[in-house]
């Protein structure tokens, strides 16, 4: 698989490749990825063609310049005034704002609830009692 120059400082986190709203100049990750990334690898499964086939896919260049990429990630790097997304926002808890956002972003009911519920039992787990977003 060719890359473009510099992508091979891609650590393959997959974080860049979630779906994203922004508000007032802000990018917010969402707990939901590109459908054609692959969970387990962390790859793009059309990557030779992502730009064709997925219109909200970035370049590494665009990417930077509209702060996609994680703070931790190398391809910030060196960027001083670089503004990271806002990764660890409790998404369901918006209610029915997280629906409204999810339509916008075109994902699926069925992606969405799925994702709701890994996310409650994550939190479960992990000792806490949000619901994800149940009303």
């Amino acid at each position: 698989m060719a890359t473009s120059e510099g992508e091979d400082l891609c650590r393959r986190c997959g974080r860049c490749c979630c779906r994203k709203f922004v508000i007032r100049d802000i990018v917010y990750h969402t707990p939901f990825f590109c459908p054609h990334l692959n969970p387990e690898t962390r790859l793009c499964r059309v990557y030779e063609h992502r730009f064709e086939v997925n219109p909200q896919c970035l370049s590494v260049n665009l990417g930077l310049a509209r702060g996609v990429f994680p703070a931790d990630c190398p391809y910030t790097a060196g960027s001083e005034d670089y503004r990271a997304p806002v990764e660890h926002l409790d998404f369901f808890g918006l209610g029915k704002l997280a629906r409204q956002i999810a339509e916008e972003l075109e994902v699926s009911e069925e992606e969405f609830e799925r994702v709701r519920r890994e996310q409650a039992a994550t939190a479960r787990a992990q000792g806490g009692t949000h619901d994800a977003g149940q009303p």
